[in-house]
């Protein structure tokens, strides 16, 4: 699986886990919350209906308390009622006064309950007062009433009203139906009947149209306990799922029913749900998009340099890269395969030189061999004559040219011990003081103990030249070469120091700048002007063998000398 796949996999398990546990929890939340709403909805539009009905009903149970209020004078309904307890004719004066009082409470009220059609008096007597308000009765006087079930219902209750379905009432004009409240009426002194106070009402009493325009109300329905239905109000056929909203209304053993479509509310309700829904799809496919794109972010800079990790024979640079200046961890990466890039072909250069030094170093090996037998012999001559000719310089001179000359072209190793490149450079003074006549003076310090340690061959023969030819101009300026040595912790310190004529601050710059170049190896075999090993050979050679921290360094001042010093690290015999 590629990283770019495992890595969208990654964030898509991060997003999602989270995004669905939230969504159930949101999608449970929303529908609790809906049950809620619709809970509340339905009993907040109950609670205002019974208030609205209970509100009529209380005007109406107003009727019944005005029958025992006293007017200005002092007399009450009940008051009046006292004379038609009897059977019999009662008189027209009070007939007259009783119905005035109704007529002035029929006109207060009429504001408060318009829903009254009127309100009557039936008496024991079987006189019947009334407002006469739309001339509702057929006659005043009919005894018939009194065998009647609700004259005799309403009589049993004790005070108590009782309710009369929607019917049409036999003594009423009006063939509409209507609904009564009986209340049975009591003198205040002697709780003697008094007779039956008949509220007329019409059916609107209990209409509930307003609420029933609502969406999802299947029923309305106003009932008593017995079961009596006093209002109901069919809206639909379609319920599949009902749910009952019931509420008791006051005084009258009433209750108030509301029957909803449970699912056309919930269709309703669920608005916000559908709106979670819309969002989550958005989410999601913001989710998906932003993790393909960020996956492809981090794993585009990555895979580029996977793709040039494959083909790193070809040693293609990274350096031009958009990617490469970057601040971040794939910055880094970049950074570190480019420096791995560039210290490969670092050290393959520096092999490449090691291989051409070895390689020429062999040449030349190769080269003196060729004639390294009649070299031999004719220098074993020339001592020869000398010694029988009794001329001790060239014997002199020739041996120590046979000496230096079989140390140069020894190819077994390229570390020596110090006692032997020593031996190499007495050699070459020996030769040198017969030539300049003892100009000049040679001293050595150098402690016992280093003797045995290894150094690269063929390092301090050319200093010592250089410091005779350059340093004291063929003797022409100062008589002194020392050279010295000590061990510094891990590091022997090599000092050749000559008194002759020294460098300008001028040369010793461009001497440490031509060190600090390195060797031109045009061609295998090809060889300077001069004859000696060079200066900036040497310090190449030690570079290449030691590492770059080793190496040459010169002090020199003007008109007093030279100091060459050579730093290597410690090699014993054991360590070769």
């Amino acid at each position: 699986m590629k990283l770019r796949t495992k890595l969208l996999a990654i964030f898509l398990t991060i997003s999602l886990l989270p995004f669905f546990i939230f969504l159930i929890f949101t999608q449970s939340y929303c529908k609790r919350m809906a049950s809620r709403q619709l809970a509340q909805f339905g009993e907040n539009m109950i609670d205002n209906a019974s208030r609205e009905l209970n509100a009529k009903l209380d005007a109406i149970q107003r009727v019944t308390e005005e029958m025992y209020l006293s007017n200005a004078e002092n007399y009450a309904v009940t008051d009046y009622l006292q004379n038609f307890i009897v059977s019999g004719e009662p008189g027209r004066s009070d007939i007259y006064d009783c119905t005035v009082e109704l007529q002035d409470i029929s006109r207060k009220l009429a504001f408060f309950s318009p829903y009254i059609n009127g309100f009557l008096i039936f008496t024991p007597s079987g006189c019947i007062l009334s407002t006469d308000n739309q001339n509702l009765l057929k006659t005043r006087d009919n005894t018939a009433f009194l065998q009647d079930d609700w004259f005799q219902n309403a009589k049993e209750a004790a005070g108590d009203t009782i309710l009369l379905g929607p019917s049409h009432k036999w003594f009423f004009r009006n063939p509409d139906e209507s609904v009564s409240f009986c209340t049975a009426l009591y003198g205040t002194l002697n709780q003697e009947f008094l007779g039956i106070l008949f509220v007329d009402c019409s059916s609107e009493l209990f209409d509930l149209s307003s609420y029933e325009t609502v969406s999802g109300l299947t029923a309305t329905k106003v009932t008593d306990n017995a079961g009596r239905i006093f209002y109901y109000n069919h809206l639909s056929d379609t319920t599949k799922q009902p749910l009952v909203f019931e509420k008791e209304l006051s005084g009258l053993n009433l209750s108030l029913s509301f029957t909803f479509d449970q699912n056309t509310l919930s269709e309703q309700l669920d608005v916000s749900l559908y709106a979670v829904y819309y969002i989550a799809v958005f989410c999601l496919f913001s989710i998906l998009l932003l993790s393909y794109f960020l996956s492809r972010m981090v794993t585009t800079p990555i895979t580029a340099l996977s793709e040039k990790m494959k083909h790193a024979d070809l040693k293609q640079n990274v350096d031009t890269m958009p990617y490469f200046n970057n601040a971040d961890e794939i910055g880094t990466l970049y950074n570190s395969y480019q420096k791995m890039l560039d210290d490969i072909n670092e050290h393959e250069k520096k092999e490449l030189e090691l291989q051409l030094i070895t390689l020429d170093a062999k040449m030349r090996s190769l080269e003196a061999q060729i004639n390294a037998h009649f070299l031999y012999n004719t220098l074993e001559a020339i001592n020869s004559i000398a010694v029988i000719n009794k001329v001790p310089d060239i014997s002199t001179m020739a041996l120590s040219l046979g000496n230096m000359f079989r140390y140069s072209i020894k190819t077994s190793n390229e570390l020596v011990p110090l006692s032997q490149e020593l031996q190499h450079v007495r050699d070459y003074i020996a030769i040198q003081s017969i030539r300049f006549n003892g100009s000049f003076t040679w001293q050595e310090q150098v402690p016992e103990e280093l003797l045995s340690l290894n150094v690269l061959k063929l390092i301090l023969q050319p200093l010592v030249e250089n410091a005779l030819y350059h340093g004291l101009n063929y003797c022409h300026y100062g008589d002194r070469i020392t050279l010295s040595a000590c061990q510094i912790d891990k590091k022997i310190c090599l000092s050749i120091q000559d008194n002759g004529q020294g460098m300008s601050e001028q040369q010793l710059n461009s001497l440490k700048k031509q060190l600090q170049e390195k060797g031109d190896f045009v061609q295998v075999g090809h060889r300077e002007n001069h004859s000696s090993i060079g200066i900036r050979n040497i310090n190449t050679r030690i570079a290449l063998y030691y590492g770059a921290e080793y190496g040459l360094h010169f002090e020199s001042q003007k008109g007093i000398g030279t100091i060459v010093t050579i730093q290597i690290p410690v090699y014993t015999e054991r360590s070769v």
